[in-house]
């Protein structure tokens, strides 16, 4: 068995979708312990350190986009091929797909194309599911069932929740670095003092277990509405967000609408900073945090990367263990 992922992230662009793919990988790894797995990433050099500690498999860091020839290559000696991309335009994903005879899983987040053949998942708590057009070819993975978390938060333990807050972990991946988060940092330690724990890019790098350590430890979150959200909610960490793009946005409303996240607004709204402190004082009283933990754990299930390759193992005629 051969999977090649196809990916994209960094310090400028953030690090979900190498996080959701390695995330991927692993549940590969558990349903095909013989599989080989190669990653091919455009990345810059501020992710290469994830890359080499936190990825299990062969690694090329290149802009694979504008190599599609070597890319084919690669999918034709693949049994399956996963891109998740927010760059690779429809030739790409039809020329991938064609050389795979379709066995092709692509990651979307908001309808961003109309693909080819092969299965499409939209790993997210909230999908506009009219937005999928159904046609020949195309298989839909559709909702929270296949949210694709990394192993370290399947199987998560009980969150205590503190009588009153004291811990404040501020992430937003590679997408705030600068005046914001120092801004944001200083508004909460002025409140909070050394309870504030800021995670980024530029700073240490934090592996999956670490991240949710901090996570187990924290009372409130202040996060973008990226990847990690979903972690957030698997722990069951009451969380502010701010929206950084609009593809965050599906994400926002799926865990805002059930409950989980405390919405500040966009990134780029009017006193931004007060919206945050309102977040975070909606989230001082400790029943209401404890019903918020609970309700996000609710939301997110631990099994959804497993469910995006058994489902796909169907629909591609693989066997398991393979």
């Amino acid at each position: 068995m051969k999977i090649l992922f196809l990916t994209e992230g960094g310090e400028q662009n953030g690090l979900g979708h190498i996080t959701r793919c390695s995330a991927l990988a692993a549940a590969g790894k558990q349903l095909y312990p013989t599989a080989n797995i190669r990653f091919v990433i455009d990345s810059d050099s501020g992710a290469k350190e994830l890359l080499l500690a936190g990825l299990a498999g062969n690694i090329d860091i290149l802009c694979w986009r504008k190599v599609l020839d070597e890319v084919l290559e690669l999918a034709r000696g693949s049994d399956m091929v996963v891109i998740d991309s927010y760059f690779a335009d429809r030739e790409v994903y039809e020329a991938i797909s064609g050389v795979t005879g379709g066995c092709t899983i692509m990651i979307d987040d908001y309808c961003r194309l109309d693909y080819p053949a092969g299965i499409v998942v939209n790993p997210s708590a909230f999908v506009d599911k009219e937005k999928y057009l159904s046609k020949d070819g195309v298989v839909y993975f559709l909702g929270s069932e296949f949210i694709v978390l990394r192993k370290e938060f399947c199987n998560v333990p009980d969150k205590k929740i503190r009588d009153v807050v004291e811990n404040v972990l501020i992430t937003f991946g590679g997408t705030a670095e600068g005046t914001f988060m120092g801004d944001v940092e200083r508004e909460l330690k002025g409140r909070f003092g050394d309870g504030v724990t800021v995670v980024a890019p530029s700073r240490e790098l934090v592996d999956a277990a670490g991240m949710l350590e901090l996570m187990l430890d924290a009372d409130i979150c202040i996060s973008a509405g990226g990847q990690t959200t979903y972690e957030l909610a698997r722990v069951g960490v009451p969380t502010v967000c701010v929206c950084f793009a609009d593809n965050q946005r599906f994400n926002i409303k799926g865990l805002s609408d059930g409950g989980f996240l405390e919405y500040a607004g966009n990134v780029d709204d009017v006193d931004m900073l007060a919206k945050i402190a309102g977040g975070v004082d909606a989230l001082e009283d400790m029943e209401t945090r404890k019903a918020r933990s609970l309700t996000g754990r609710s939301l997110v299930p631990g099994d959804g990367a497993v469910n995006v390759f058994l489902k796909a193992a169907e629909v591609f005629g693989i066997k398991a263990g393979t």
